[in-house]
């Protein structure tokens, strides 16, 4: 099982440049959100293609504009940050699975999302997509923890964790009531520490 794990992964990272990413525009969004922010200070794109602009979280691109920092000459820094959530994300996996099973059983559940091909393509992504997973999953395992501890802090840290998935990228919901609140317009402007919609 560890050997299929380490294959999975090795396929990922070998498959980074071949693999066809199916969201190359909302890769190009999240470098343009990066770029921006050095720029201007400011979390919002300069150059959507879209009529809305995309509610990204600050924290994400926070993380994406360090990564890429260490990486400046590589145009696929982004998806060396998603393929790094990716093997992070077995981790976690194994992890939360252990909480409720012996070790066979959680180095199985690994295996399998190791040979899941909608694992690599996620992993290969370069956006928000495969971070959110892992967050959600650590909050899943801390709320475990919590409950077999009876530990009021852990079932506090899992929530904390949730928050800070919406601040990687705010729910569709969180989405559609800022859009209604502002009036349903179609320019970004920031706000407090998210990105807001305003008429």
């Amino acid at each position: 099982l560890i050997l299929i794990i380490a294959a999975g992964c090795f396929i990922n990272w070998r498959s980074i440049r071949a693999f066809p990413n199916f969201s190359a525009t909302d890769e190009a969004i999240i470098f343009d959100y990066a770029d921006t922010w050095k720029r201007t200070g400011r979390v919002e794109p300069s150059m959507s293609p879209y009529a809305s602009p995309i509610v990204n979280g600050n924290l994400y691109i926070y993380a994406a504009t360090l990564w890429t920092n260490w990486f400046p000459s590589d145009p696929f820094a982004l998806r060396n940050f998603s393929v790094l959530g990716g093997f992070l994300l077995l981790v976690v996996v194994y992890f939360v699975t252990r909480q409720l099973a012996d070790s066979l059983v959680a180095l199985t559940t690994a295996a399998l999302l190791a040979t899941n091909l909608l694992w690599i393509a996620v992993s290969h992504i370069g956006r928000q997509d495969i971070w959110l997973t892992v967050f959600v999953w650590s909050a899943v395992g801390l709320s475990l923890v919590a409950h077999k501890r009876n530990s009021r802090a852990l079932g506090v840290m899992a929530g904390a964790v949730v928050g800070l998935r919406a601040e990687g990228h705010p729910p569709g919901g969180v989405a559609w009531v800022a859009r209604r609140i502002s009036g349903g317009g179609a320019v970004g402007k920031q706000t407090g520490s998210s990105q807001t919609l305003v008429a």
